[in-house]
């Protein structure tokens, strides 16, 4: 099988973001909502990116990327607000992820177009996790933000990536910690018009 030797280091890390969302899929299907899947996917698809941008990307690897995002933030996310009684919603959800995905695949741009899917799901995971109200009303302004026209930057400095990854892992753990996240999050989601001065200091390595 030939297919395993096109595989870098990377791919392996895009294989486990999937993984880690079919497993959460999983848990769903039975009951249980268990949201460290989706933060072991954020981390998976950080990794992943990290590796391929200092080690290099295989022919494989922007396509299995997408596809593994669309498991873990597409489709998980969707199954979640189904979850909460939001059956069209999650239907609206979806559909956004999967455009927003496929238009990422076909742009060559160096930043992305439209609210990237990992950004949105951990987003939702928050408003789920403090309990906030109108889950229904912030998951169709994600979906809107997923499929816009306004470019967020592609963060490469490795103080605020480890920075992030941080505060994903103990937001699995410490719920104040939601709370930082969901900061970071709100002021990445308003980066577009309140930060832009900020796009040296992002996307110096």
């Amino acid at each position: 099988m030939k297919i395993f030797k096109e595989l870098s280091l990377a791919d392996i890390f895009s294989i486990l973001n999937a993984l880690s969302g079919f497993l959460g899929i999983c848990y769903l299907i039975r009951g249980v909502l268990s949201l460290k899947f989706l933060y072991f996917s954020a981390l998976m698809d950080g990794m992943d990116g990290f590796i391929a941008n200092r080690l290099g990307k295989s022919k494989l690897g922007k396509d299995l990327d997408s596809l593994a995002d669309v498991i873990s933030f597409g489709a998980f996310p969707s199954l979640i607000l189904y979850h909460f009684g939001f059956l069209w919603i999650g239907a609206i959800y979806l559909i956004a992820s999967i455009l927003r995905l496929a238009r990422f695949n076909v742009l060559s741009k160096e930043d992305f177009v439209g609210l990237p899917t990992v950004a949105s799901a951990l987003t939702l995971s928050c408003w789920i996790n403090l309990k906030l109200p109108c889950l229904d009303a912030m998951a169709i302004i994600l979906s809107i933000l997923m499929i816009c026209d306004l470019e967020y930057l592609r963060v490469k400095n490795r103080i605020l990536m480890l920075t992030c990854g941080t505060v994903i892992v103990a937001n699995a753990f410490v719920i104040y910690a939601t709370y930082i996240l969901l900061i970071m999050l709100v002021l990445y989601i308003l980066s577009p018009g309140v930060i832009p001065l900020a796009k040296p200091i992002l996307k110096r390595e």
